[in-house]
């Protein structure tokens, strides 16, 4: 798997781990009070319903339509522990945008107010595998389904919908939308911003670590001391989403910033 993807999966993780569950407090027959709508938005709509559960942090009902109209196996896409299934057939550019989006989305809504928590769902745009083994253009919509009795987001609903188009060409994009005012919410641009974030003296440190400079020969270099180097290392580690200076590096030269 590529390094980048991996380091995003680690964060994904991380922050689905900033809640805490309790087992006994779960109710899953909860989700026989929601059966008959998820079998109307199958029955009126074109879209494909999933459901996540953020406890398990896997897919706990896959509807058959992403069989209908993506040839997926639902029984797998199901028995999968995380996305690992349903990731695998997403475009691998477009998986390390949804990621990090995915990773922006579930930190704003962990820091929203407790009823607030209900009226946000994330939109995105994104190219996945179909039956024929060609990208086509989905829609995604996420919104959180069921807060357990501490209020943690823990069951996410997603309907997803093939493009009318059938276009599996253009770019990632996503944004956030209040469900109650209609107010659409940016997703920043995770790779912009951490370029804007680096000051100039951190950029000077990371083309040194780039070229390979130990901290203490970037320190001589740079006239400032050893521990304000390795200050400056933690501080571009932190802003470039990585967890050490080899994947800043990387991080980095992909940006563009070196």
């Amino acid at each position: 798997m590529d390094p980048e993807i991996t380091t995003l999966f680690k964060e994904y993780h991380y922050q689905l781990g900033r809640q805490s569950f309790r087992p006994e407090d779960l109710d899953y027959y909860v989700l026989e009070r929601h059966r008959p709508y998820l079998i109307a938005i199958e029955q009126y709509t074109s879209s494909c319903v999933s459901i996540f559960d953020f406890y398990q942090r896997r897919h706990i009902v896959v509807s058959h339509k992403f069989e209908h109209q993506l040839g997926w196996d639902v029984k797998e896409a199901g028995n999968d522990p995380g996305t690992g299934y349903m990731d695998e057939r997403v475009h691998p550019e477009d998986l390390v945008l949804m990621l990090r989006t995915g990773i922006y989305f579930i930190k704003y809504m962990f820091d929203l107010p407790v009823a607030e928590r209900r009226h946000y769902k994330m939109v995105s745009n994104y190219r996945t595998l179909d039956a024929t083994g060609r990208y086509v253009r989905v829609t995604e919509q996420s919104m959180p389904m069921e807060l357990d009795k501490h209020q943690n987001i823990w069951l996410v609903l997603s309907m997803l919908d093939v493009s009318a188009s059938y276009e599996g060409s253009a770019a990632f994009s996503a944004c956030m939308v209040h469900t109650l005012s209609g107010q659409i919410i940016e997703m920043p641009n995770p790779e912009h911003d951490a370029a804007e974030a680096l000051t100039n003296r951190e950029t000077e440190v990371l083309k040194c670590i780039s070229q390979g400079l130990i901290s203490k020969e970037i320190a001589g270099k740079l006239f400032i001391s050893e521990k304000t180097v390795n200050t400056h290392r933690q501080r571009i580690i932190a802003k470039l989403n990585v967890t050490n200076s080899s994947e800043a590096v990387h991080r980095a030269f992909q940006m563009g910033i070196i």
